[in-house]
């Protein structure tokens, strides 16, 4: 398996966008990482426990609005797939790794 990671448009119908996704050819599951739910994760990753650092960023998070999906999805699919999903409307990015 590998992972997709998309950015979205701010205003999209998240739950339209994912039942598109799980639709495509090779596509094991896809998870919508809310906004908060990414800074949580940055957090952790950069900051580890040193909460004073993240505190400063308590108000005005630089992943605002950084709503994303990660999509795992079987490798053999992944040009056909990666093709489908830059057509989609409501996507702003899209990084791929080509291991998971």
């Amino acid at each position: 398996l590998a992972v997709v990671v998309l950015s979205l448009v701010l205003d999209f119908s998240k739950e339209n966008l994912k039942s598109q996704i799980e639709k495509l050819n090779g596509v094991s599951s896809v998870t919508y990482i809310s906004p908060k739910e990414a800074w949580n994760e940055f957090q952790k990753e950069y900051f580890g426990n040193s909460s004073e650092d993240a505190e400063g960023f308590k108000d005005d998070s630089p992943l605002a609005g950084s709503g994303y999906f990660e999509i795992k999805y079987k490798i053999k699919y992944k040009s056909e797939l990666l093709s489908e999903i830059q057509r989609m409307d409501g996507i702003r990015q899209v990084n791929y790794s080509s291991s998971f």
